[in-house]
């Protein structure tokens, strides 16, 4: 009887040893990435500013607003940096990334050089996030990059018509 009790007191000891122990060492318990709520969802574009440019214009922005944009920190903040978000514009012979000049959580904006705006094309855009911070790649990576819904972006034609002053 006096050997069971020693089994048992020895049994708790050692797993309160064990407990504590893991206590010390993990003490961040339920601050990893799959603790953040939303950390998973892919990045969503509600509309484009503008939503298109006409042939031959300048160098200008596109304004992308929605939501799930940026990523987050180990605290479960979002943080505002562009390290692992990118915009891909893509159509007929063309796919790019491009690095966001400025994003927040539920805004984006780049600048899209004047040369781009050549001929009339149809692009998709989409926002692409990395879920461990790194830099979104074409072809994008399935399981780590959470790639958004697409939305259409025209270059079109334009055609002006003269005043024509009459005498």
């Amino acid at each position: 009887m006096l050997t069971t009790k020693k089994i048992k007191w020895l049994i708790s000891l050692t797993l309160a040893s064990i407990l504590l122990v893991l206590a010390l060492i993990g003490g961040d318990w339920g601050k990893t990435y799959a603790a953040i709520d939303g950390f998973f969802d892919p990045p969503h574009i509600d509309q484009l500013f503008p939503s298109g440019y006409p042939v031959g214009w300048h160098t200008d922005w596109i304004i992308i607003s929605g939501s799930n944009f940026s990523g987050y920190d180990s605290e479960g903040n979002p943080f505002g940096d562009t390290g692992d978000t990118r915009v891909r514009l893509s159509g007929k012979n063309y796919d790019e990334m491009f690095t966001p000049k400025q994003i927040i959580e539920d805004g984006i904006s780049i600048e899209v050089d004047g040369l781009f705006f050549g001929q009339p094309e149809s692009y998709i855009i989409t926002v692409v996030r990395s879920t461990n911070r790194t830099i979104p790649t074409i072809p994008t990576i399935d399981p780590v990059d959470l790639v958004s819904n697409k939305v259409f972006f025209q270059i079109y034609e334009t055609t002006f018509l003269p005043i024509i002053n009459k005498k």
